[in-house]
């Protein structure tokens, strides 16, 4: 995340946010909770893939799901 504002909690193999992950699962899960209101920028990164860039908006009592097909996803 571009600004760096939260603290990223990663899904495990179950699916489940997990504190102790650090780095996500192979579903590619991530949540960072209480986001300060602002623009941000979503990107990934693995070797040989290409993902989409995603722009989000976070205002207090808002939940943002940057899930595919909308969201962070890989690009053919």
């Amino acid at each position: 995340m571009d600004p760096a504002k939260a603290t990223a909690i990663y899904f495990n193999d179950q699916v489940l946010p997990d504190k102790a992950q650090h780095t996500t699962s192979v579903d590619g899960g991530v949540l960072w909770p209480n986001v300060p209101p602002g623009n941000y920028t979503l990107t990934a990164t693995k070797t040989g893939m290409t993902f989409a860039t995603v722009h989000v908006t976070c205002q207090n009592g808002w939940v943002v799901n940057a899930n595919p097909v909308w969201g962070l996803h890989q690009l053919p």
